[in-house]
């Protein structure tokens, strides 16, 4: 919806390349959200939660319009933090699964 809004009032809709979406892509499978991302428009490493507070402060006011916004959040701790710190503390595999499947996150 926010993007009919930006095309409807004709702000410019930028083109980014598709390997930069596809790196940015494997750096949250890999890091999570204590990673980094590449800013897509200036190609700058920033942290992957300020790159996720600026799309939503982008989306917020379509949101708000279609009441969705109340649903819209960045969690503290995602579950791919979650594994990468059982895993730093040497729990086992099983243990790391088990923990996903008992909070109701997706493992992986």
């Amino acid at each position: 919806m926010r993007i009919a809004h930006a095309l409807d009032e004709r702000e410019p809709l930028p083109d980014y390349p598709n390997r930069l979406i596809e790196e940015n892509f494997w750096r949250a499978i890999r890091y999570g959200l204590s990673g980094d991302f590449i800013d897509l428009e200036t190609g700058e490493t920033r942290p992957a939660r300020a790159q996720l507070e600026r799309l939503l402060e982008w989306i917020q006011p379509a949101a708000e319009e279609i009441g969705a916004a109340p649903y819209l959040s960045i969690p503290a701790v995602n579950a791919a933090e979650r594994q990468i710190a059982l895993h730093e503390s040497g729990a086992s595999l099983e243990e790391i699964y088990a923990e996903q499947v008992k909070t109701g996150a997706p493992v992986g």
